[in-house]
């Protein structure tokens, strides 16, 4: 995991990411290890000409590759050509990733296979917490893995589809897909004694899983940020990437950060976001959903039923569906304030901030909000998943790519032949190398 910022106003953004990477080795269906590393660069100058960044987050390779080798490549295919806007280069980064042959057909079978293990071991996760919860007996199992099957399913039909992927591409891709698929789910489910139409309809679910948007597999989230040469603020446009299906890759768009005159600053924080909700918004993810979970069960689930229990037969028809429907408007009621009360007394004070800050403090703020982060991995239990040295830059339109703090694997004034081959022999910025 690892926690990366973006700090937008009209005047600059600020890109702040950390340098963990959290390597993980499955040993069994329900075994990992994991070791962490503080090297891994994750912000990088997208064009060496252009005020243009992009940092990685999430899976830390493209194809199998390095993604730090694969977006340095894609620079110098770009080379000094510049696009009207920001959302050019994510074009031109995806055409890139479409046309370059980044891993052979047998490369991508197995990096495809992978994933589908991952979905497969996802679901083998959920079914053993809930039969740790409800101690179940394995006679049970059957209903268990149905219920996880179901919720799975219906994930999966709210997502929408990886761009140029279709529902049509099902039947077309299963050939080619369900062996891998059969493969992934003896490895992962075969011991578990599942049905025969529960193993197609599992078998269905993984081949789903790699067209949709989806977190059941790991991704390599990507942000492009900075200006285009006609744009005079500045924009962010993440994307996350699966792997490649049939040589294309398996690409997801997720909202832009566009500024106008009302939209004036943004903040957006990407893989690991709570403290930086918590800071935003007052209250952390978590505590959030259990607070709306609670309240919703309360009115609309138990509710209705402690009445009905009370009154016993009524004359009133449907007390129950009208009491449920009472818990719902009231929940709506109680999360439309919520909303109003985060969106006015929270977040908008710091946007509102956030837009007449300087360059120097558009860094210090995205780099305080990935300190933020780090402290809360590093001083409570778990894997430090966030850590390591911060490395920050600024881009503005005329000033460019901007290194504010900048980790080295190497002296400048060792290497001095590195620094002519990056600039081709012009004049050097020292620690703006990269």
């Amino acid at each position: 995991m690892t926690a990366e910022i973006a700090v937008l106003n009209a005047q600059a953004v600020a890109l702040a990411a950390d340098s963990a990477v959290t390597i993980e080795t499955i040993t069994a269906p329900a075994d990992a290890q994991r070791k962490v590393y503080n090297t891994v660069n994750k912000l990088f100058a997208l064009s060496k000409h252009e005020p243009v960044g992009i940092i990685v987050y999430g899976n830390a390779s493209i194809a199998g590759l390095p993604a730090e080798t694969v977006i340095k490549q894609f620079r110098v295919r770009l080379g000094a050509r510049a696009f009207p806007t920001v959302e050019g280069y994510v074009e031109a980064l995806a055409e890139f990733l479409a046309g370059e042959r980044l891993c052979s057909e047998s490369e991508e079978a197995q990096l495809l296979a992978s994933a589908l293990e991952a979905v497969f071991r996802a679901l083998a996760q959920e079914l053993r917490q809930a039969i740790e919860a409800s101690g179940l007996s394995i006679d049970e199992l059957p209903v268990a893995f149905d219920h996880v099957l179901q919720r799975g399913e219906s994930y999966l039909a709210a997502q929408g589809f990886l761009d140029g992927f279709a529902a049509d591409d099902l039947a077309r891709l299963n050939p080619s897909v369900r062996p891998l698929a059969e493969t992934a789910f003896e490895r992962v489910l075969g011991d578990l004694g599942i049905s025969a139409g529960q193993r197609e309809r599992t078998l269905a679910l993984g081949l789903l899983s790699c067209l949709k948007d989806q977190e059941l597999s790991s991704s390599t989230g990507l942000v492009v940020a900075g200006f285009g040469r006609d744009e005079y603020r500045p924009a962010l446009h993440p994307l996350r990437l699966w792997g490649r299906l049939e040589g294309r890759p398996q690409i997801a768009r997720e909202p832009p950060a566009r500024l106008t005159l009302d939209a004036g600053a943004a903040v957006r924080a990407f893989a690991q976001r709570d403290m930086v909700a918590t800071f935003m918004e007052g209250v952390d993810p978590e505590s959030r959903h259990l607070f709306r979970e609670t309240v919703r069960r309360l009115l609309v689930t138990e509710l209705p039923g402690r009445i009905e229990a009370m009154v016993g037969e009524s004359s009133v028809a449907d007390l129950g569906g009208q009491v449920r429907a009472l818990g719902e408007r009231m929940f709506a009621a109680l999360d439309r304030t919520m909303d109003q009360h985060r969106r006015e007394a929270r977040i908008g004070p710091v946007i509102e901030a956030v837009q007449h800050l300087g360059k120097e403090d558009l860094a210090a703020l995205a780099e305080a909000l990935v300190q933020l982060t780090s402290l809360k991995r590093r001083f409570t239990l778990g894997p430090e998943t966030v850590g390591g040295p911060i490395d920050v830059a600024v881009i503005s339109k005329h000033d460019g790519f901007i290194w504010m703090r900048r980790k080295h694997y190497f002296q400048a004034e060792l290497n001095p032949q590195f620094l002519q081959r990056y600039f081709g022999g012009g004049a050097v910025a020292e620690g703006n190398s990269e």
